[in-house]
């Protein structure tokens, strides 16, 4: 067992430690839960952020589901998605030569330090090319790659150990082989680089930026764009409710028509990589976790959706089987429908309630909550769906994102849109409402 793996396991059999103490505390005092969520999350918040590679990803990625996990662990683990202190330039050197010619590095006339933004896997710097292009440059930590698989596989344990979520070990593992693959892609630039080139030739809004690669100087340890200068999010939210709308609308159309249209999206929904410009269009950063969505996926999802919105339990129950999300030979029961009916009128209701949503009005993620606690006993009864894993990361990095931004959006609009994707038989809901006359082109 790696030094890494050895303090993953040791911070779970604290977990399991402080949970067993609370447990016998919690007879008599009624915080104790909430003391041991507030413990385990600033011991793994701790642990995460100096260990960065997948390690810190994974912590990422987890507390980007604040809707599942204890609030008092996910906002520990939010703290994560803040840059990370960067490396001094000098340091990452060596991995500019490995990757380049003395040709290629004198390219290079400045590369100003520090580092605009770090991350758990890299860090980017302005720099400046020979020929007057200012450039975005971004250098992997060269130990990163070879940690992932004993990263995974100790969060792994240290998930089974300390038990967070409702979901058997076959589950578990289906998804830590899904986490696995991309974070595998994620520390190859030369993945990345195809992943912008890809969401590049499959862009149709003129409201979406996204830089352009420069190919001959990407390696699988270096990834060099154009600069494309922004706002950030902090700075967005201070801008007029117009402009934030205009920028809520077009990022929920993208998003929805990256994962039901073109069926490749940008799985990496952490606020810093987008920027927002004063004329309403989305500067787009960070392509190394993008993620094909088949084109069946993308079907029974429309019709889970299509179902819900018809209040037709057996056709999303028929897609989550589909999806493998409930196995095929589990019939639809009342307490199936019962969840269903719930999750319905705690997320779909809100949304399709007025002709914009606005995203401040925290009382949906409330009510999802009491949703689960409420089905918890039943959690065991669904799978998680490993090719979805990213997607959900994406569409609940959404919303946090348009949570933050105050914006509102037509999500009614974007909602029915999806619907009219389903395979037959069509909504009957559609048929003959004037409130669905509305169209929108994702």
């Amino acid at each position: 067992m790696s030094s890494r793996s050895r303090r993953l396991f040791w911070a779970g059999a604290r977990t399991v430690g402080r949970s067993l103490t609370s447990r016998v505390r919690s007879l008599r005092d009624s915080d104790a839960r909430q003391r041991f969520w507030q413990t385990t999350g600033e011991d793994w918040f701790a642990l995460l952020s100096e260990m960065k590679g997948a390690a810190m990803k994974l912590g990422q990625l987890a507390s980007q589901y604040e809707d599942l996990l204890p609030k008092d662990l996910s906002e520990a683990l939010s703290k994560l998605q803040r840059s990370a202190p960067p490396r001094p330039l000098a340091d990452l050197e060596p991995v500019m030569q490995a990757a380049w010619t003395a040709e290629q590095r004198a390219r290079f006339v400045r590369i100003e330090e520090p580092a605009a933004a770090a991350a758990s896997i890299g860090q980017v710097h302005r720099a400046h090319l020979d020929d007057g292009r200012v450039v975005a440059l971004k250098l992997r930590y060269p130990e990163v790659r070879e940690a992932i698989d004993d990263d995974v596989a100790a969060l792994g344990r240290l998930f089974r150990m300390a038990r967070i979520a409702p979901v058997d070990g076959r589950a578990l593992d289906g998804v830590l082989s899904e986490i696995r693959t991309r974070f595998s892609e994620e520390t190859d630039y030369r993945k990345e680089l195809a992943n912008l080139q890809r969401l590049r030739a499959a862009r149709r809004h003129d409201y979406i930026v996204m830089p352009e690669p420069i190919a001959d100087l990407c390696t699988e340890s270096t990834l060099v764009t154009t600069w494309e200068e922004a706002c950030s999010l902090s700075q967005a939210k201070q801008w007029s409710p117009e402009l934030r709308d205009r920028i809520g609308e077009g990022f929920a159309r993208w998003v929805v028509a990256s994962v039901f249209d073109s069926g490749f999206v940008h799985a990496d929904p952490h606020p810093g990589n987008f920027g927002f410009l004063a004329d309403g269009r989305i500067v787009i950063y960070d392509f190394g976790c993008a993620v094909p969505v088949r084109q069946e996926a993308r079907q029974w999802m429309a019709q889970a959706v299509a179902g819900g919105l018809d209040r037709d339990w057996p056709r999303v129950h028929a897609a989550l089987q589909k999806l493998r999300a409930v196995p095929e030979d589990r019939a639809l029961c009342d307490e199936d429908a019962s969840l269903y009916a719930d999750i319905c009128r705690a997320v779909a209701d809100p949304l399709l309630a007025d002709a914009t949503f606005a995203f401040r009005d925290g009382r949906i993620i409330d009510e999802a909550r009491a949703v689960a606690r409420s089905h918890l006993r039943s959690a065991f009864r669904y799978r998680p769906v490993p090719e979805l894993v990213f997607v959900m990361r994406t569409l609940s990095g959404a919303y946090w994102l348009l949570r933050n931004l105050d914006a509102q959006v037509r999500m009614r609009t974007l909602l029915w849109a999806v619907a009219r994707k389903a395979p037959p038989p069509p909504v009957s809901a559609l048929d003959g409402r004037e409130r669905l006359a509305e169209e929108i082109q994702l």
